[in-house]
């Protein structure tokens, strides 16, 4: 830690009772609870014994500046007692021709580890020096929005690669702990060093992922205590915004991320899925598992057949669904889980399907057999009518096919019911409806409402009957 200097008349608090440490998130509304009034001068107090709002300002820039150098501090650990001594043995064992990567780690997995963290310890450095020269020759209209503000851009470069690397990181570190001995056995060391300080690797690397929700936090108490006319009000707010901006950049790189690779992840469990259908432009939103109960054209053969519907923002991808786990069951269809925070949907739009966690098991999940058999896949042109009779949980979709329309009867399966059958056809309708001039919706129908409708068209009434 930087010392501070001397700076007589300029601080309200001494040097040696700056050393006093608030380890709280943020300065309190009654700091007079938390800070023993006997640090503050009697200039600083009103009447009643509170600190002045000047004051108390003053307290949440310090606090500011405590996290910052404590998270500094927590990155550094990660290079110096975790980093740094691992890549010396790596380059020690190359020496000596011994197989590192079945015992330690790889370069590779080591960058995976490690990389990311450099270029955010570079930022903070010099927000941290700034803030230090601020708060040791304080001055009430010291203006410390500006620094945040200033530096903004350099957070925005540097914590997306982190936050879009982060599950990879734990990945890796999960795989080489298990599968390493000399890796498990070294964390073990590090971890007990008094550097640590009691936390392990895992804690140390998520402190990223917290930081600049925490420094919105204390930025945003610091506004509440500065007083418009402060030239720093202007600043703070300025900073504000563009931390949030920063956290939306983030999120969104991280949710394009997230989408990419659940995108990949339902491609690999289709077999034989054409090579024009992946496409990184494509995103996947929902998929629903169904019985057919009878279909004409293409899928007249696969009658009495599980197969999956995959509803991706342009088309719909239909597979013979091979077998079915609890595993399964339990996740497709639903919501939440570790991306609800980029997945999940808002009014108005979309909502998005869990990311498949399950399916990310490494090299051994890939020699199982894939879950799915490319059948055809529809574009949204294809799809005519969608209607469903509750009382026997039946779907009724008449699909434009090769030669005509066909009629198609489906009945949700593997765990899926018929509300979940609902919601995937209404995404359906509404990405038909904001895609294209066709007015469609899904129609609930009932046996007497369609035996209402022989006259108009018989054969279908005939169909649909036979089928229910």
């Amino acid at each position: 830690m930087y010392k501070r200097k001397e700076k007589e008349n300029q601080s309200p608090m001494s040097d040696e009772k700056l050393k006093k440490k608030n380890n709280s998130k943020s300065a309190p509304d009654d700091t007079s609870t938390a800070i023993n009034t006997s640090i503050l001068s009697n200039e600083a107090m009103n009447e009643n014994g509170t600190p002045k709002k000047n004051e108390r300002r003053f307290m949440v820039c310090h606090e500011i500046l405590d996290t910052e150098e404590n998270y500094l501090r927590i990155l550094k650990v990660l290079i110096e007692v975790f980093k740094k001594p691992l890549e010396m043995r790596i380059k020690h064992s190359e020496r000596n021709s011994r197989d590192v990567e079945r015992d330690l780690l790889s370069l590779k997995e080591l960058n995976t580890l490690f990389m990311k963290i450099t270029p955010i310890i570079n930022a903070h450095a010099y927000i941290q020096e700034a803030l230090q020269r601020s708060i040791s020759n304080w001055n009430n209209n010291n203006l410390i929005g500006k620094i945040w503000a200033d530096f903004a851009l350099d957070l925005e470069r540097v914590y997306p690669p982190y936050i879009n690397s982060y599950d990879d990181i734990l990945r890796t570190l999960d795989y080489c702990e298990f599968n390493k001995p000399k890796f498990h056995e070294f964390l073990k060391q590090a971890e007990a060093s008094p550097e640590c300080q009691k936390n392990s690797i895992r804690d140390l690397f998520i402190r990223p992922v917290q930081r600049i929700p925490s420094v919105l936090l204390l930025l945003q108490e610091l506004f509440k205590r500065t007083e418009k006319n402060n030239p720093d009000h202007h600043w703070l707010k300025l900073a504000i915004e563009q931390l949030k901006g920063v956290l939306e950049k983030t999120n969104e790189s991280r949710k394009k991320t997230d989408d990419l690779q659940q995108f990949m992840e339902i491609c690999q469990d289709i077999e034989d899925l054409p090579d024009h259908i992946i496409s990184s432009h494509r995103q996947f939103i929902q998929s629903i598992d169904m019985v057919v109960i009878g279909a004409g054209g293409i899928l007249q053969k696969y009658k009495g057949k599980k197969i999956g519907l995959f509803l991706f923002n342009d088309l719909i991808e239909i597979a013979k669904s091979r077998f079915c786990t609890s595993e399964l069951d339990s996740t497709l269809g639903t919501s939440g889980g570790l991306n609800t925070s980029f997945n999940s949907g808002s009014s108005g739009t979309l909502p998005r399907q869990k990311s498949l966690s399950f399916l990310r098991r490494g090299a051994s999940w890939k020699k199982e057999r894939r879950r799915y058999k490319h059948i055809d896949h529809y574009r949204f042109a294809n799809f005519r009518s969608v209607e469903f009779e509750r009382e026997h949980e039946v779907f009724i979709v008449k699909i434009r096919d090769q030669k005509a329309d066909e009629l198609c009867f489906f009945q949700p399966t593997n765990g899926f019911t018929l509300d979940m059958g609902v919601d995937f056809f209404e995404n359906l309708v509404q990405l038909i409806v904001s895609s294209s001039t066709r007015d469609i919706a899904v129609e609930e129908v009932n046996v007497g409402r369609i035996h209402s409708q022989s006259e108009n068209r018989p054969e279908e009434v005939e169909s649909i009957v036979k089928a229910l």
